[in-house]
């Protein structure tokens, strides 16, 4: 978690976009009431998301029925192929 940021509950209301835009960068805001601490704001943890280029992206989407390396089709149909 990065760096926390403390502010009063009378100040949230005038800093709220600033301290809206430190959360998104990962930072947590701490918010007093009375000189003490009354709350705490932190950013969701999220998933970290796979792209197309790393390994195991497609893991586990796959499902190979029957035999992949024979014919598609019956070896005596094949002359009609030709």
């Amino acid at each position: 978690m990065g760096m926390s940021t403390v502010t009063t509950e009378a100040d949230l209301v005038t800093r709220l976009g600033e301290l809206m835009s430190q959360i998104e960068r990962g930072e947590e805001v701490v918010i007093l009431r009375e000189n003490e601490p009354f709350a705490r704001i932190t950013p969701v943890q999220r998933p970290r998301r796979q792209t197309p280029l790393e390994p195991g992206f497609m893991a586990g989407t796959l499902k190979i029925i029957g035999d992949v390396t024979g014919p598609l089709i019956p070896e005596e149909d094949w002359e009609m192929l030709k």
